[in-house]
């Protein structure tokens, strides 16, 4: 475990690495943190699958829980009906259960 506070805790005395930083450069630390884990490519990624020949509409997968969302993309195509792509897609839907995704949640129709 790994602690980074101003101050030496509890917690710090069990931890396996103690970083005391200065109060107050938390935030600084923390966008440290984030930069050097965006440029190492330290930052996990959702699986994102399109329906051949709607690429508007897209199953965003996580692969670390195990669920998705499906996306409508209104920039690429401004007269999609959400609803009906919904039906139109269920392919994509029947590919994310077979791979053991679930649904984050129910659409409008209950699917």
């Amino acid at each position: 475990m790994i602690v980074v506070d101003p101050r030496f805790t509890r917690t710090a005395s069990t931890a396996d690495l103690f970083l005391q930083i200065r109060a107050g450069t938390d935030i600084a630390f923390l966008g440290g943190l984030i930069n050097y884990a965006i440029a190492n490519d330290r930052v996990a990624k959702e699986a994102i699958y399109y329906a051949a020949g709607i690429d508007h509409v897209r199953v965003e997968a996580c692969e670390w829980c195990r669920r998705y969302i499906k996306t409508v993309d209104l920039t690429k195509d401004g007269r999609a009906v959400p609803v009906v792509d919904e039906l139109a897609t269920i392919p994509l839907s029947l590919w994310a259960a077979e791979h053991g995704y679930l649904k984050c949640a129910a659409n409008l129709l209950g699917l």
